[in-house]
């Protein structure tokens, strides 16, 4: 299966700041993510003030969450 994942360059970050107004997420600017899928178009979105929503593929195989899941919650925030 090929997932069509992009590179996060530095143009993507910089648009990413100026979209959403302030300072991209302290994990995106270290380099912790390094690639995404259709970014550019929820940041297309969220600049035409049009609702979408984040698909993060979290889903639990078990009853607990672990400590690994706080990177993505804390992101997608």
């Amino acid at each position: 299966v090929r997932f069509e994942c992009q590179r996060i360059d530095e143009d993507l970050i910089t648009r990413f700041q100026k979209v959403i107004g302030k300072r991209p997420h302290h994990l995106l600017r270290r380099k912790l993510f390094i690639s995404h899928r259709e970014m550019d178009n929820i940041l297309d979105l969220h600049e035409k003030k049009q609702p979408f929503y984040l698909y993060t593929g979290i889903s639990p195989s078990s009853k607990a969450m672990h400590i690994g899941y706080l990177v993505v919650f804390s992101f997608t925030k």
